[in-house]
């Protein structure tokens, strides 16, 4: 049985759910399934869900005239003014009916205790039968720390949940290279490269972090070397790319002996994971191709965006919407979005080009929380939830 108590809150509270319910409703008999709303008008319920209901009841109304458009009868009589009285329809006729209650108690708070040992009773003597299955709500007030916890693995970097279902949204580090995170505001960035910082440390997984603005992730405890300078990227490149050099020899030597086989099982065997954290794509660009060195520091970075992959080595940037335009024809920055892993959050997707959705106009330029967005999966987008953004996370 599934019973909505006052559908016009339902119905504004999850729009997008009301399509759905409609569907539900239609077929629902069929499959054994009774549906039960409760609303103060007949108005506050579209019609076509309306008719997919059979049966009408109501309680005391103002009018006489009001049980006409409910039971589709005249009322020459108003119930009594006692609580729990109504009308209901009887073939050609309404009657006066009184709703019991459901259990004894002195009041509500008595009852609804009752109840709730009567149904364990039930349960209990029904324990062989499954039941229905428990409805998954998003997990407001979870802190990222202890999503991580619950969802921790060796082989995923779990970063929230899919709003659709509640199932755990991440990224296998098998498949995780250069991964994209732009935001309507520098706080929606700011979580998703904090909680992936996070995650990175308590798998062991050795981290740089670029800090080149103010604005964006100001916690950077997690990381392991932070990077702020023109000096210390020139040497954070040139660190990469012995470790670049020695993983590539390795798997030439691995292809050769093995022609196939697990070699990202091997890698980690043998070599430490790297993951490189950097707030400004913009900002970055802007460094790499102007450095005045006797090394090209652009040429090094497009080679890595472009070869690196299945290194056990992870870029993770962030783009600012609006920004990242003037560097996207860059061959760096090209060679990175060209791996298609990213996240938008904070709404505003009109302003972004990472993720493609599928909105009218005015649906793509309202913001939204900072901690909700849109990623591709495949060829369609799908919006997830990221922990430790709403106030109500601690």
């Amino acid at each position: 049985m599934l019973i909505i108590d006052n559908y016009y809150s339902f119905s504004q509270l999850y729009p997008e759910q009301t399509e759905i319910f409609a569907a539900i409703t239609r077929d629902s008999a069929k499959y054994g399934i009774q549906a039960i709303i409760t609303c103060n008008s007949l108005n506050d319920v579209r019609s076509k869900i309306q008719q997919n209901f059979s049966n009408y009841i109501t309680l005391s109304l103002p009018e006489k005239g009001d049980y006409r458009s409910t039971l589709g009868l005249y009322a020459e009589f108003m119930p009594k003014n006692i609580k729990g009285r109504g009308l209901l329809r009887e073939g050609d006729r309404l009657l006066e009916y009184q709703t019991a209650l459901p259990c004894r108690g002195s009041n509500e708070s008595e009852r609804y205790k009752m109840i709730e040992a009567f149904v364990a009773e039930i349960n209990l003597r029904d324990s062989d039968c499954a039941g229905a299955e428990k409805v998954r709500v998003l997990p407001h007030g979870q802190s990222y720390e202890a999503f991580y916890a619950e969802n921790r693995s060796s082989d995923m970097l779990p970063l929230g949940y899919y709003t659709d279902d509640i199932s755990v949204y991440g990224i296998k580090y098998t498949e995780l290279f250069c991964y994209a995170v732009s935001s309507a505001a520098p706080e929606g960035t700011s979580l998703m490269l904090k909680n992936i910082m996070y995650a990175a440390k308590q798998e062991g997984i050795f981290t740089y972090c670029v800090k080149l603005r103010r604005d964006i992730l100001t916690d950077t405890s997690s990381a392991d070397k932070l990077c702020r300078t023109t000096e210390e990227v020139v040497d954070m490149l040139a660190a990469l790319r012995s470790r670049f050099s020695e993983r590539a020899v390795d798997k030439k030597k691995f292809l050769e002996e093995f022609l196939e086989g697990d070699f990202a099982g091997y890698l980690c065997g043998k070599h430490d994971r790297i993951m490189i954290v950097i707030d400004s794509m913009n900002e970055f660009m802007e460094m790499i191709y102007n450095i005045s060195n006797k090394e090209d520091m652009h040429s090094i970075t497009e080679a890595y965006f472009k070869n690196g992959a299945g290194m056990g080595i992870y870029f993770v940037i962030g783009f600012e919407a609006e920004a990242y335009g003037q560097n996207y024809f860059r061959t760096a920055c090209r060679s990175f979005v060209d791996y298609h892993q990213s996240v938008h959050l904070g709404g505003r997707y009109d302003r972004q080009k990472l993720v493609e959705v599928n909105m009218t106009m005015s649906q793509k330029s309202k913001p939204c929380e900072n901690y909700i967005g849109m990623v591709n999966i495949g060829s369609r987008a799908a919006e997830v939830y990221i922990p430790g953004g709403s106030k109500d996370d601690k």
